[in-house]
């Protein structure tokens, strides 16, 4: 049973999502993945123009002469969200916390795929797997999704990418468009992870940070605590030389990450809990079905 307050905090987030996909976004998400999803339908003769890479010279040997692989797009796709809910999530200074700005973006995300007739499933994650939501059809579907992600209460506190990317390859054999939202914070490596989910999914990185994390006040002495081992320091932010040593590890840790979806031409967002989202998903989306049309990565 869930709160009161949760309850209508779904129901906001879902008038907001829907209204934001209506007006912006469910567009730009059909242009982005139409045709991703293409099965093999029948061979036939050979004709000038053809795509040469689809020959089938197997059936071209026994026929002696060539024949080419004709391809139907799939009606539907299945789209995965899986979400970071290790304890680094519930922290926030802005109007929502990181979990909020998850719930959101999932949101709009799964309305949007829902509008164009496809499935939608959740991997909540957090160092194990917490809950998992069967793909499915249907605004009933998404608000079961934006309650849970809302509403969740993990038994685990520290954050295994890997494990969660390795339970998605598991469960989805076919490829599966997949939306990783996390913070990434992360002690573990998970690029090995990630390289080979990327391999077989159509597989974007979300990253969800606060502003703090970046950027940091001067606000003196200042208890921090790990939220994913508990182990706490105290940090003087008063003393600019700290400070700067804090934000410059920081800043060091985020472009690593980057480096990692960049080294691996995978598509990455970074968003944080003040900016508009809907202006980095639309961009996202646009620049989507660019590097689609030219065959170019993100």
């Amino acid at each position: 049973m869930i709160s009161k307050e949760i309850s209508q905090k779904v129901k906001r987030i879902k008038i907001q999502a829907n209204r934001l996909v209506n007006a912006q976004v469910a567009g730009q998400y059909v242009s982005a993945y139409k045709g991703h999803g293409m099965v093999f339908s029948e061979v036939t003769p050979y004709s000038a123009g053809d795509d040469f890479r689809h020959i089938d010279w197997n059936v071209s040997a026994r026929m002696g002469e060539l024949f080419i692989k004709q391809f139907v797009e799939e009606r539907e796709l299945r789209v995965i969200l899986l979400i970071d809910m290790s304890q680094s999530g519930f922290f926030g200074t802005q109007e929502r916390d990181k979990r909020t700005l998850m719930a959101e973006i999932a949101a709009v995300i799964a309305l949007a795929a829902i509008k164009n007739g496809d499935t939608v499933g959740v991997i909540i994650f957090t160092d194990i797997i917490e809950h998992y939501i069967p793909p499915k059809k249907g605004i009933q579907h998404v608000m079961r999704i934006i309650s849970d992600i809302l509403s969740f209460q993990p038994k685990n506190s520290g954050t295994n990418i890997s494990h969660a990317l390795e339970y998605l390859n598991t469960v989805h054999k076919k490829q599966s468009v997949a939306f990783l939202i996390s913070d990434f914070f992360s002690s573990q490596s998970f690029e090995n992870a990630l390289k080979l989910t990327f391999s077989k999914h159509d597989l974007t990185a979300i990253m969800v940070n606060d502003p703090i994390e970046i950027t940091l006040p001067q606000c003196g002495v200042v208890a921090l605590i790990d939220t994913e081992n508990n182990d706490t320091i105290l940090v003087n932010f008063s003393d600019p030389l700290m400070k700067r040593e804090f934000e410059q590890k920081m800043k060091q840790r985020k472009d690593e990450q980057k480096k990692i979806f960049r080294r691996m031409k995978m598509p990455y967002l970074e968003i944080d809990t003040k900016s508009d989202y809907l202006i980095h998903l639309v961009r996202f989306f646009k620049a989507k079905t660019k590097s689609r049309q030219y065959g170019a990565h993100l």
